[in-house]
């Protein structure tokens, strides 16, 4: 009897970090409807006694969101009082696990590929392969080693005779890499004696989630990236688990500076999360921390001193801009000029002047969706006055218009605050376009392309680099069929196809679990995915493969709280360690 009045008790209990998390992800969801109804659609429903409508969603979203965080809470809670599993070396489990998982995947994601043959490439992935070819300015703006490697890849076809080969094989390696990561994480958590139920739904989600095999197959530099943070992330993960008694393997510390050179290599917002997330694995652990120094000394004397000022420049490869940082201010401050131009003074315009050119003109361009339009009229030339200036104007501007800045952040992260399933057409939802052309419909890009070249390609010259890679036609109808299938798919389930659902809801829901629970560990080891967030919501658009780390990230951050154990040793003991296996690998 006792037992079940505090069953009861439990069931029907306020759970404080339920309800503040239900208040945080309300107030997203609201301010990104808020955002969308005054900036995007602009259709004003929100006004004057439509604010109640908001507030009868909002209340409705609470309630919702209360409710399935404390069940998800108790869940957690109930699976940790329940029998462990038996835990095993990785090394056997590999042995045993780590094919099965492979061809799994890759038998899974075969007719995805067969639908899209020979796979599958991003239009800046064109823009980069023409770089080395002498057609377009050597630029590290998007990173030069994806640039060179698409480039071998590309030369292989020019070898063999056709170009649909360089995608060809290029697709299945990045498939079977993408899977061996997977299958890694897989065995990684069974020989830790995770709950069989968790390994079987991320097993289920990695072979049938439909647009993992559409990323996994694609020539871009975010796919490449995406296999690599898993390694990066599990890499996380042990270090947290071990308390850093890890890194007393010199060979698990030379994976890992690898790792982290890769990181950086193929995707410029890597730098940032390596170095942040080692320093909270610095910060936590009882061990290794002057091996984590020396591993952050060795990585940014790399990239910050000999890639980018020496290798680079000798290559001649001009540095990337920096204006993806800009992203966000230029938004704020081209709405400002588009719906309060009269609340700006002449010094407010000077400072504006100082830094951005032809400021009524950037306002015109302004896109809330997007910043490319509004960063590109950030001066190169600007000094570093007028950029001082313009820093302690922005800062003071918040201030003085916060509901204009508000929007306009809400409405340029939309995706990240609410469902948005038609905003951004067929790039709202994580839906990956086919954009390979057919023999005969590559025409209109290759003219974008010489048009971006700057003088340097003719159109005859860029179709003759890409001809021998377009698919036949009839290939073409069948992707073209099964994209029409999928996106009818997405659109009626379009919460499970959301970006807010991967990059904010599950993520941030495990967050308030470890703060529920007290459990720091599972904080330190999320720090990955929660600065991927971050870079998103201050970058230029949130399109579809910029969402590549957060989706295949997903069973991983479920995987932690019955990862990581609620009370961690302070230090691994030499046998625990040597009975591990994973620094062997």
């Amino acid at each position: 009897m006792k037992k079940q009045v505090s069953v009861w008790i439990q069931k029907f209990s306020i759970d404080r970090t339920a309800v503040f998390g239900a208040i945080f992800f309300d107030l997203l969801y609201c301010l990104g409807m808020l955002a969308n109804d005054r900036l995007i659609t602009r259709n004003r429903f929100f006004d004057g006694s439509g604010m109640g409508g908001l507030l009868f969603i909002g209340l409705l979203f609470f309630v919702l969101g209360y409710f399935l965080l404390k069940k998800c809470f108790l869940y957690i809670e109930r699976s940790q009082t329940q029998r462990l599993f038996i835990q095993t070396s990785l090394l056997e489990t590999l042995k045993v696990f780590f094919f099965h998982y492979w061809f799994l995947f890759l038998l899974a994601w075969l007719p995805y590929w067969l639908m899209r043959f020979p796979g599958n490439l991003d239009p800046d992935t064109f823009w980069q392969i023409l770089q080395p070819y002498g057609l377009m300015a050597a630029s590290d703006h998007h990173p030069w080693f994806d640039t060179m490697l698409f480039y071998k890849f590309w030369r292989i076809g020019d070898f063999l005779g056709s170009n649909l080969w360089s995608v060809a094989i290029y697709a299945w390696l990045q498939m079977a890499a993408t899977a061996a990561a997977f299958s890694l994480f897989l065995c990684y958590i069974k020989a830790h004696g995770v709950r069989p139920r968790v390994i079987r739904t991320a097993t289920f989600f990695y072979a049938l989630f439909p647009v993992i095999p559409l990323f996994a197959q694609t020539m871009a530099k975010d796919m490449l990236n995406g296999w690599i943070f898993v390694l990066f992330f599990l890499s996380v993960i042990e270090c947290v688990r071990s308390r850093g008694a890890v890194l007393k393997s010199l060979r698990f510390c030379g994976i890992l500076l690898i790792l982290l050179f890769l990181m950086a290599l193929t995707k410029k917002v890597g730098i940032y999360i390596v170095v942040v997330s080692l320093f909270g694995v610095f910060c936590y652990c009882n061990n290794g921390h002057r091996r984590i120094l020396w591993i952050m000394f060795f990585y940014l004397v790399f990239f910050c001193g000999l890639w980018s000022h020496v290798v680079l420049p000798m290559w001649g490869v001009a540095s990337g801009e920096q204006k993806e940082m800009l992203s966000i201010p230029s938004q704020q401050v081209a709405c400002l000029i588009q719906r309060e131009p009269k609340a700006l003074s002449e010094n407010d315009w000077q400072i504006i002047q100082g830094v951005y050119q032809k400021p009524r003109a950037m306002a015109q361009d302004y896109n809330p969706l997007r910043a490319d339009a509004t960063k590109s009229h950030w001066k190169k030339n600007a000094s570093n006055t007028d950029r001082m200036n313009f820093i302690k104007w922005y800062l003071k501007a918040w201030t003085r218009f916060p509901k204009t800045f508000c929007l306009s952040l809400a409405a340029n992260d939309y995706g990240l605050l609410s469902v948005d399933a038609t905003c951004q057409g067929d790039e709202s939802l994580i839906y990956y376009r086919n954009n390979l052309p057919n023999q005969n419909g590559g025409y209109a890009s290759e003219k974008i392309y010489a048009r971006w070249s700057n003088g340097k390609a003719s159109i005859s010259q860029v179709h003759q680099i890409f001809k021998r890679a377009y698919r036949s036609i009839k290939v073409q109808r069948w992707a073209d069929a099964f994209d029409m299938m999928l996106l009818h798919v997405e659109n009626a389930a379009a919460v499970l196809f959301s970006k807010v659902l991967f990059a904010t809801w599950l993520p941030f829901a495990l967050v308030f679990y470890a703060i529920r629970s007290r459990r720091w560990n599972i904080l330190i080891a999320l720090i990955p995915v929660l600065l991927t967030t971050l870079t998103l919501s201050v970058g230029p658009v949130i399109l579809p493969r910029y969402m590549v780390c957060s989706v295949y990230a997903v069973p991983i951050i479920f995987s932690l709280p019955f990862l990581l154990k609620k009370q961690e040793v302070s230090v691994a003991t030499d046998q625990e360690f040597a009975s591990d296996g994973y620094h062997r690998i």
